[in-house]
């Protein structure tokens, strides 16, 4: 499921707005990162490449409509997400928001990146000392997938290290993981050539009814950017019996007292499970003999459900 996300669509005070940008594609990265600068002339991307070997380092692009604005390579202390979003993505996207060019920036990550990290940098990081929510907001997180592969890659067994794309020597994430991560955390997903029925379904499942999902190169960017509203959580009764939630948590914490240590809303053996997005308290439920929470009861035939 969905995890927390500390930020808010309207922020009270004037900030730039950031879009993530997830992908487990680079060409489709780089697709969607075109089509947004070709509708959207206002807008900059600010791309990161991370090699897979620690002397690889970080390469940072700065694009708008114009063409390149930067290009750079960056040395880490080490090969990973987080010691490329500390020392070096916060940095440019202050900069760049900073420099009152653009009216939006779009934050691509590394092909493989998980959009967690990056949203909460954003949200709670520091440049200078100084908040980097003084300077933007995040807007939305934006997922870019391959519908033809979307199936076999969320329920296949491969590793990215066996396909050349971990994030390090040492990456053991296994392509479904990665990308049912980028799925659940996506306020919208651009989908790269036609999906089957099976892998649209599993896509909606995991991204939640109210996103949306759209076709790449026929979406025009305004609406691929666009704010989307914060939904009320919502139980989704699966067919299989089990019911996940629609989540957009403040909190890890959970109503029964635990606190949980993954930020992902997870069922587990023990019925404690993560807090719902949109609401700062969440319920905990017993867990069924599958590991689920039960479904919630059904009114009665002619009776109304409760809180409708």
């Amino acid at each position: 499921m969905r995890s927390p996300r500390p930020r808010s669509l309207r922020p009270r005070r004037a900030t730039t707005p950031v879009t993530v940008v997830t992908s487990c594609d680079v060409v489709l990265r780089e697709s969607a990162i075109a089509d947004l600068l070709c509708d959207q002339p206002d807008v900059v991307v600010v791309r990161h490449t991370l090699g897979p070997r620690r002397d690889d380092g970080l390469r940072r692009t700065v694009l708008d409509a114009a063409g390149v604005v930067e290009d750079v390579r960056v040395d880490l202390e080490h090969s990973c997400l987080g010691c490329a979003l500390r020392e070096d993505v916060l940095p440019a996207v202050v900069a760049a928001a900073a420099s009152g060019r653009w009216s939006r920036v779009v934050v691509a990550l590394p092909v493989t990146a998980e959009p967690v990290p990056a949203v909460q940098a954003l949200t709670a990081g520091e440049v200078d000392g100084r908040p980097v929510s003084v300077s933007v907001h995040v807007d939305g997180v934006l997922a870019v997938v391959h519908g033809p592969a979307l199936e076999g890659d969320l329920f296949g067994d491969d590793l990215w290290v066996e396909r050349s794309q971990g994030l390090d020597e040492a990456d053991a994430r296994s392509v479904g993981e990665v990308l049912a991560r980028q799925l659940e955390e996506a306020d919208a997903v651009l989908v790269g050539g036609e999906a089957p029925p099976a892998a649209r379904a599993a896509a909606r499942h995991l991204a939640g009814p109210r996103v949306d999902l759209l076709a790449l190169h026929e979406s025009p960017g305004a609406r691929v950017l666009q704010p989307r509203p914060v939904p009320p959580p919502r139980a989704v009764p699966a067919a299989a019996g089990c019911w996940t939630c629609s989540t957009r948590a403040r909190s890890t914490s959970t109503a029964c007292g635990r606190s949980c240590s993954t930020p992902r809303c997870r069922c587990t053996p023990g019925g404690c499970w993560s807090a719902s997005r949109s609401s700062g308290a969440a319920r905990c439920a017993p867990a069924g003999p599958s590991g689920c929470p039960p479904a919630p009861a059904r009114p009665a035939p002619g009776t109304a459900a409760a809180g409708s």
